[in-house]
């Protein structure tokens, strides 16, 4: 099953890959038709998303094809996981 947007930009902000403290602006000029269709595909409307998550599927794609690294285990083993340092309000 195919990760939504704002699941593949989650996952990738648990990891550290994306950090909003850390951000790069970019300016570019890009085809009103491509980003019209990439908005009603996934439900995106910002382009920073947009921008991220194509980003981040290069990413993925170039892991998959490099076995020495594990980023797309891990990436994938932490989804529905909860930080241990995180509280949550009701532990003793």
């Amino acid at each position: 099953m195919q990760k939504s947007v704002k699941e593949t930009i989650d996952q990738a902000k648990k990891v550290g890959l994306i950090d909003e403290s850390n951000q790069q602006r970019v300016i570019v000029d890009v085809d009103k038709r491509l980003l019209d269709t990439i908005k009603v595909k996934y439900g995106v409307h910002k382009a920073s998303e947009i921008i991220e998550f194509a980003l981040l599927k290069c990413l993925v794609v170039d892991f998959e094809n490099d076995a020495d690294d594990n980023f797309l285990k891990v990436f994938n083993e932490i989804e529905g996981t909860v930080d241990k340092d995180i509280k949550l309000g009701f532990e003793d």
